[in-house]
């Protein structure tokens, strides 16, 4: 009676093993560090992409902003839809879309023999679409095209007379 239960802890005393075990521990230190500076690495990285991409949209919109005050709507259309690309659907680039999509409309000179009224619906509709769409699921006040006079899908007929013609929302 009388003994007492032990864990018996096995030491290594020889030296080769202690070596190794503080090799390993020194490497394994050594890996963590190396995984710290990796990451915050990448970190660095991702937000300096982030950074530079939101300069260049901004440089974009800014370019817009100034093409649209000029009435080169096309342009600005232009640059927007690189800024698009860029921002991957930004609320600011699509709010910018939505005024040179209407600005274009309601300032429309469209020469026939250049260009068709269809040309510049055919890029316009589908943002304001989206704009009434989301105005709608948000319970926002709502543009809508068709309520301030503009026919979107007018016939190629309206042309007929070869002149250049101006389309106005009616206001």
């Amino acid at each position: 009676m009388g003994k007492a239960n032990r864990t018996v802890v096995p030491q290594d005393s020889t030296p080769g093993r202690q070596a190794i075990t503080k090799t390993l521990k020194w490497v394994g230190g050594v890996t963590a560090v190396l995984s710290l500076v990796f990451g915050l690495h990448q970190l660095t990285e991702l937000v300096s992409g982030y950074r530079q991409r939101d300069r260049e949209v901004k440089e974009l919109l800014s370019t817009s902003k100034m093409q649209q005050q000029a009435a080169d709507y096309s342009a600005a259309w232009n640059s927007l839809e690189q800024a698009d690309r860029l921002s991957k659907g930004g609320r600011e680039v699509r709010a910018a879309q939505e005024s040179v999509a209407i600005a274009w409309l309601e300032n429309a000179h469209v020469n026939p023999e250049q260009q068709k009224f269809g040309d510049i619906t055919g890029k316009v509709v589908p943002t304001l679409d989206r704009a009434v769409s989301t105005a709608e699921e948000h319970g926002r006040p709502i543009f809508s095209p068709t309520s301030a006079g503009l026919n979107f899908f007018a016939p190629a007929t309206v042309f007929q007379d070869r002149s250049p013609t101006t389309f106005t929302t009616g206001r």
